[in-house]
């Protein structure tokens, strides 16, 4: 399922296309680490469930947050996970989270992205990264510096 804006329209980028399981089916994992994840946000347009980390075999999304209780509930049944969260700040306080990907609405991706950085968590973030702020990208970057 792609993701959609409100009214059901594909967002620009996300439209239907065909996919080439032949390829796919050829891939292997070079490692029998998995990953643990965390969901942060189902998104306004559903992107939380649409990059399929719940479908990767080195993935494991271990736990996911969201303020609306009705969204926490959709995305954990879409990455079939049962631990749930109803902020994403308790969500980076799971210590057995490695990595958070982060889908909420975009004013708060800088924000949620260096806490988790501070959290000692690798991050992933739904476009933009930063939203209306040089400060919030200059706070991003020198989190991600004194993360490494």
């Amino acid at each position: 399922m792609s993701p959609t804006t409100e009214d059901t329209t594909p967002i620009q980028g996300f439209e239907s296309a065909e996919t080439d399981t032949e390829a796919a089916g050829k891939w292997q994992p070079v490692s029998d680490r998995k990953i643990r994840i965390g969901i942060a946000g189902q998104g306004v347009c559903g992107f939380g469930a649409a990059f399929h980390f719940q479908h990767h075999p080195n993935v494991i999304v271990a736990a996911v947050a969201d303020l609306d209780p009705v969204k926490r509930a959709q995305l954990a049944t879409a990455c079939s996970c049962e631990t749930t969260y109803e902020s994403c700040e308790k969500l980076l306080g799971d210590d057995s989270l490695e990595a958070i990907f982060i889908a909420t609405d975009a004013p708060s991706h800088a924000r949620l992205a260096i806490a988790a950085l501070q959290a000692g968590k690798h991050v992933a973030s739904a476009v933009p990264a930063v939203f209306g702020s040089l400060e919030d990208a200059d706070a991003l970057y020198e989190a991600y510096r004194a993360s490494d």
